[in-house]
């Protein structure tokens, strides 16, 4: 595991330190947020990366590599709290309008809800639920469900490590969180791109955000990024404004060079820490250059 830590005390501001902890294929990649004094300063992050995956499917392939893993994080780190985003393969991201509910019911009548309708299954249940708008008689909620199973595995998990997980994301709303500026009312879409997997999120001040997950092969990150302004221009009869790209191949002149050549759209290398609040006068310890690998992870960690 590479980690890379900075200690910082500060006796006479409140301060708050959170941890994203990114999970996916062969990797594990977090970073500690500390927010002090209305300033943002990372002041850990780090990979753990396996020769084969730890995660596949539905199943944790490799849980003793991954509790080694958080368990040397835990070191690094001076928190228990965190943010988690799970691989993408092992949940189900849902947005659904329903009447007012009570607040104490909330989960229990939305998984009533889904159960009803077929959409969510027995072995299945809400990893958590957001508000995120609501009228006078209805409100809207994102919700992302997991294997039950599965679920019980990570609860132990993290339970014997003590990490307290305070909610759990998608990496593409992670990457939103990380790449897109606050208040834009632009449009955003911001490419995350893996050796072995590409994810793509699509923002819009007006429209519910759109993610997509699939392998990280070029011909595949070329037609989906093809395909989403093609569909988002027939829909809008606009282009989409910003594409950004993050991610551990986001530093690859190269491969930035040929998607825009190849998809004749313009490039733009994502800026990890726009909606950080830094002392302009310090460089955030995170080099540029290996910053597109912990857009997730940077995007957990101030969500």
């Amino acid at each position: 595991i590479e980690c890379y830590n900075v200690f910082m005390f500060n006796l006479f501001s409140k301060t708050n330190r959170v941890v994203g902890l990114h999970f996916a294929g062969r990797y594990v990649r977090f970073v500690e947020m500390l927010k002090s004094g209305g300033e943002d300063r990372i002041t850990a992050y780090g990979e753990a990366t396996s020769e084969k995956n730890i995660f596949e499917g539905g199943d944790i392939a490799d849980p003793v590599f991954l509790v080694s893993a958080l368990r040397d994080i835990k070191k690094e780190i001076r928190t228990n709290d965190c943010i988690v985003s799970l691989p993408p393969e092992q949940t189900r991201f849902l947005r659904l309008t329903l009447h007012h509910l009570k607040s104490g019911r909330a989960k229990h009548d939305i998984s009533a809800f889904l159960q009803s309708k077929g959409v969510m299954t027995f072995d299945e249940e809400i990893l958590c639920f957001e508000l995120i708008g609501e009228s006078s008689v209805e409100s809207q909620y994102s919700v992302i469900l997991v294997g039950r199973k599965l679920f019980r595995e990570y609860q132990e998990i993290f339970r014997a490590l003590h990490f307290k997980v305070k909610k759990f994301l998608i990496p593409g709303q992670a990457l939103i969180s990380s790449c897109v500026p606050r208040d834009s009312q632009t449009s955003f879409l911001v490419l995350s791109a893996e050796e072995e997997a590409a994810g793509l999120a699509l923002a819009s001040a007006a429209d519910p955000a759109i993610f997509y997950h699939g392998d990280g092969a070029n011909h595949n990150i070329i037609s989906i990024l093809n395909r989403t302004h093609i569909e988002w221009y027939d829909e809008k009869k606009e282009k989409i404004h910003h594409t950004l790209v993050a991610g551990a191949r986001g530093k690859d002149v190269a491969f930035l060079d040929y998607v825009a050549r190849e998809t004749r759209i313009p490039i733009t290398r994502a800026n990890v820490f726009v909606n950080l609040s830094l002392d302009h006068q310090k460089v955030p310890i995170i080099p540029k250059d290996d910053s597109g690998k912990y857009a997730v992870a940077i995007g957990l960690a101030i969500s």
